[in-house]
């Protein structure tokens, strides 16, 4: 499976090199299709909510979703700008070019939260909508009542972002910062690994709580994956950098390598 997947209680689905996405159950019991003929080299951002698939379409700029059961797809939206897509229960966030929109599910009622969003990821709670740009924390208020923005640190690239009940996780090159959503007050860990402590870049994160899953590498063939506490303490979970993990249930999934080719695993939290 590739690194494109998405979780449920029963499955984990997931594009495939047959130009497929398929459902795995969690069981370990054989997979089935759900969808053939999608081209897999473009379809990315897939996400799910209780009962519905929605991926977005790279090459054509399409929104689509899809029974989990099957049927026939269904166009939300089309731009040729579309991406960063977040499914959030009956709602969804996506990017078109500098615009954050939000649709219900079934793609009514479409409304365009900011229009100046330059964002690597997006992140959702239950009141915002999370993304980081040079170092400058924004939070959107999903029902449209604006933008905040919170200048914390100088500079920065390319940003992963996740959020939990208390704090917003940044991933930006080597550090991995942990952000007081009331106080705004930010804990930067310089990540290191390997026997000689090697600056880690990083390359998704997946809070969990309190603390935060996270995958890296220090250089060719030098992967990790683990899970940093709030105590500062890292438990090393694999040789791993997953570009996607997961926090579901009793489990984290993350994208691998196993056997030379890309996988999804699964480790109990």
């Amino acid at each position: 499976m590739p690194a494109i997947f998405t979780v449920d209680d029963q499955y984990v689905y997931a594009t495939t090199f047959n130009n497929t996405i398929d459902a795995f159950p969690i069981d370990g019991t054989a997979p089935h299709t759900v969808i053939a003929g999608i081209d897999t080299r473009y379809d990315f951002d897939l996400g799910s909510n209780i009962s519905t698939l929605y991926w977005i379409v790279g090459d054509s700029g399409k929104l689509i979703s899809l029974p989990k059961n099957g049927g026939t797809p269904t166009v939300l939206a089309s731009s040729v700008t579309l991406e960063r897509l977040v499914v959030d229960g009956f709602k969804i966030f996506y990017l078109d070019g500098a615009s954050l929109w939000t649709t219900n599910d079934d793609g009514a009622n479409p409304y365009r939260l900011d229009g100046t969003v330059n964002a690597y990821e997006l992140a959702v709670d239950d009141t915002y909508v999370y993304w980081v740009t040079a170092g400058t924390l924004y939070r959107a208020s999903k029902i449209g009542y604006g933008t905040q923005a919170f200048p914390l640190w100088q500079g920065g690239g390319t940003t992963f972002i996740t959020v939990g009940p208390r704090y917003v996780f940044v991933g930006d090159g080597s550090n991995l910062r942990r952000i007081d959503k009331q106080t705004l007050a930010m804990v930067t860990t310089a990540m290191t690994a390997g026997p000689a402590n090697e600056p880690l870049g990083l390359t998704s994160v997946a809070a969990d709580g309190d603390a935060v899953w996270f995958g890296g590498y220090t250089g060719p063939n030098a992967p990790f994956f683990g899970r940093l506490a709030v105590d500062g303490t890292i438990t090393w979970v694999d040789n791993a950098d997953p570009s996607k993990i997961v926090v579901h249930g009793d489990s984290v999934y993350y994208h691998a390598i196993a056997n030379g080719r890309p996988s999804v695993k699964r480790v109990c939290r």
